[in-house]
């Protein structure tokens, strides 16, 4: 899907119907039948035109399509039918779809970033003891994000119109890692003295749900979808081992966090392993995943390429190439923050370093981005004609028209 959709979208289905866009569903009916005769392969018509006249059938015929169609072209049905927000789709559609949208989650990416770098500034600037702030003030900037997500998943519960079980599971999931924040504050300025099991267990109770979850999808059916595969549906590599191989794919991340959790537990309350230990199982995660993702780009190269998947095979790249970049990264943070914690050779300071290059990164690209998304912002959005900009967004485009008129054109 374009990064700015264009909006009215186009009009090919018509064309191919040889209608205009007025036509009443009666038209449609009657010159599908007509250009259906004419053109069926079985009377000597072209197997690629019939197609076509059969697409544009399928789409007018139907009035929720045509609506999305007429407003948003094929990139409007593309996202509808992808599926990515279910029964909701079509009221979200005309946000998505709108180049303001684009413009307001880069400003808030840029926002979010910002609040996630200034968490281990705090924390650095509080273990170097330059203040003396007790650690609910050093993790403030996290106490915005987490109330911003449990807005946002409370929200969802009133908003979301199907079922009420995921987004409720969400929810709970977001109250239960505020109160593990709260407990850690708590824990690290000493007013309690609960042991590393208690405070640790609201991350147990999001596991426990997340195994339920997890639970549910890993049923022979859902595997047997997997390997049908189908428009939508990942590729990924089972390791040679069919089902079970499915198993391991599923069960994969939760069983490292359980196994982190676990090792951490043991390691707070006794206090006799290396930190090494405890982070045995996170480097193990990282390995084992760069593993699984390049056996994936493996089987995605050697899937028959479907429409762009040139495009979509470069994108697959590109990623990879974040991924192993992030994961070694994390890499390095881990071995310095396991041995800060067993010697103390190295600062927080040092430690935070892969943090802040990936957090540099990040807000580098909102930074980059910004300029391009606010000359979108006044032009309405890439791929649009002066009409189509005042069709779309006639305040600001009429705004923009007078500001242009009264301002001098300066000449040499």
């Amino acid at each position: 899907m374009p990064l700015f959709p264009q909006a009215g979208g186009s009009r090919r289905h018509y064309e191919a119907l040889e209608l205009d866009q007025n036509a009443t569903p009666e038209d449609i009916k009657r010159a599908y039948r007509r250009l259906a005769l004419q053109h069926h392969p079985d009377k000597g018509g072209s197997p690629e035109k019939f197609k076509e006249i059969s697409t544009a059938n399928t789409i007018l015929s139907d009035p929720q399509k045509r609506e999305i169609y007429d407003k948003y072209g094929d990139e409007g049905l593309s996202f509808l039918e992808s599926g990515w927000f279910g029964e909701e789709g079509s009221e979200i559609l005309p946000f998505l779809m709108n180049p303001h949208f684009y413009g307001i989650v880069v400003i808030m990416a840029l926002v979010l970033v910002s609040l996630v770098a200034l968490v281990p500034i705090f924390i650095v600037v509080r273990t170097q003891r330059a203040v003396s702030w007790d650690w609910g003030v050093v993790f403030i900037p996290l106490w915005i994000l987490l109330a911003l997500y449990v807005a946002i998943a409370l929200g969802l519960i009133f908003l979301t119109k199907g079922s009420k079980l995921k987004a409720g599971k969400f929810a709970l999931q977001a109250i239960l890692l505020t109160l593990f924040v709260a407990f850690l504050c708590a824990r690290l300025d000493g007013t309690t003295k609960w042991d590393a099991g208690a405070f640790l267990s609201p991350l147990y109770i999001i596991e426990a749900l997340n195994a339920i979850s997890i639970a549910m999808k890993s049923t022979h059916a859902v595997y047997e979808l997997e390997v049908q595969g189908g428009e939508g549906v990942p590729k990924r590599s089972y390791i040679g081992l069919g089902y079970y191989g499915f198993l391991i794919r599923q069960w994969f991340w939760w069983i490292h966090k359980v196994w982190f959790l676990i090792f951490l537990t043991v390691q707070l309350h006794f206090e006799d392993w290396s930190w090494w230990v405890p982070a045995a199982p996170l480097l193990s995660a990282i390995v084992f995943g760069f593993i699984l993702r390049i056996a994936d780009d493996k089987v995605e190269a050697a899937a028959p390429q479907q429409e762009g998947g040139e495009d979509a095979e470069k994108g697959g790249k590109l990623f990879s190439f974040f991924i192993c970049l992030l994961g070694s990264l994390t890499i390095v943070f881990i071995g310095l923050l396991a041995t800060h914690l067993n010697n103390g050779k190295f600062t927080m300071a040092v430690v935070f370093i892969p943090v802040f290059i990936v957090l540099g990164l990040l807000l580098c690209c909102c930074f980059c981005c910004m300029p391009c998304f606010c000359c979108c912002f006044m032009s309405g959005g890439g791929g649009m004609d002066g009409d189509e900009q005042r069709r779309f967004m006639p305040d600001m485009f009429a705004n923009r028209q007078r500001l242009i008129e009264r301002t001098p054109l300066i000449t040499p």
